[in-house]
């Protein structure tokens, strides 16, 4: 078995890997990346392939991206999307595979990595950490919450809420729109830069301005949230259910029908989903967070999504305005991965709530 980068040529197999591989839990998803595996992924993303004898075993990716790091721009990687079959988790496929990362990290693009395990995956858990075989060092940062709410198919239109204005973030302008991530954003750790060069860059580049939300009170911005549909090229499909879950599955469709949504999807059905994005409030105002939430739902049900996903740490005080909605929440461990500890994994500001774009996991 031998690992390199992958190219075009791939595409097929890594689609077929994709397909293959559900990630445990009670609810376990396949994520799909039809009709191009490449469509999805950023310029600064590499794809390590495990490939024995012609077939691809086993795939991982690398992305590099602008990030807002104790404050102050930092050039950061990613590792996600990592699939494998049986024959390259057993022997020392799994080292050879990272002593291959190690060679790529020499590039110098970042001085380390962040990453998340979902919770149950024991086997990935216990070995990826283990420090063992030169794996890197993973230090553990707390954990993410992906909070999946359902979407009523008639949206009622949203609460106004004395003194705010909720508007497309096209309506404003871009440099003060730039401006207000980077002061606010810069108060969370790891979040995304946003403007280059006075240009969109990263995330709100992918996402798109015209599908991001701005709230204003007397002509100030005081928050944003995205709308991020990845759907044309990526797929999340139901694998199953676990069978705690599946007793539980007359009763909560029930409920949801009742509420005006969707059902729970079959197995074997494509959960229409997108993801909030770029989630920056001033002052963590929870009045400011509802508005942009409740006006974010009603442009997924205009959009005809059956779900949308909210992805935030333990620790952000804006988990507390979700408990208030039903939703399914999936956890997972994030780690900071690095083969060596530098200034940047010894300056760490811990005190700095880590945000990470659901989209990009």
């Amino acid at each position: 078995m031998r690992f390199r980068l992958a190219t075009s040529a791939d595409d097929a197999q890594l689609r077929r890997v994709m397909r293959e591989s559900a990630v445990p839990g009670h609810i376990r998803m396949v994520y799909a990346r039809e009709p191009s595996y490449f469509a999805g992924l950023n310029d600064d993303t590499q794809t390590v392939v495990a490939d024995e004898g012609g077939t691809i075993e086993g795939v991982g990716c690398r992305t590099i991206r602008d990030l807002l790091v104790n404050g102050r721009p930092q050039r950061m990687g990613y590792l996600s999307g990592l699939r494998l079959s049986p024959a390259a988790r057993s022997g020392t496929a799994l080292a050879r595979g990272y002593a291959f990362l190690r060679q790529l990290h020499a590039d110098g693009q970042a001085p380390a990595y962040l990453t998340t395990i979902i919770h149950g995956n024991r086997r990935a858990t216990k070995v990826l950490t283990s420090g063992r075989a030169g794996l890197p060092s993973y230090r553990h940062l707390g954990c993410y919450l992906t909070h999946l709410f359902p979407v009523r198919k008639h949206r009622p239109e949203a609460e106004v809420r004395g003194g705010l204005v909720i508007r497309p973030a096209a309506e404003v302008p871009a440099a003060e729109l730039s401006a207000f991530l980077a002061t606010e954003g810069a108060r969370r750790q790891f979040f995304p830069v946003s403007s280059l060069n006075g240009q969109a860059a990263g995330v709100l580049r992918e996402v798109g301005v015209e599908n991001v939300l701005v709230a204003q009170e007397g002509g100030a911005i005081v928050g944003t949230m995205a709308l991020w549909d990845q759907g044309q090229y990526k797929q999340h499909i139901l694998a199953g259910y676990s069978p705690l879950f599946r007793l539980c599955i007359p009763l909560t469709t029930l409920c949801l029908r009742l509420s005006g949504c969707h059902g729970l999807p079959r197995p074997g059905e494509q959960v229409r989903h997108a993801s909030a994005a770029l989630i920056c409030i001033r002052h963590d105002d929870p009045r400011v967070f509802r508005a942009l939430f409740e006006s974010l739902m009603i442009k997924a049900s205009a959009a005809g999504l059956h779900h949308l996903a909210v992805g935030m740490h333990e620790r952000d005080p804006l988990v507390a305005c979700l408990r208030r909605h039903f939703r399914v929440v999936y956890r997972s461990a994030l780690y900071l991965v690095s083969w060596e500890e530098g200034p940047l994994c010894r300056s760490l500001d811990s005190s700095r709530v880590p945000y990470l774009e659901l989209g990009t996991l």
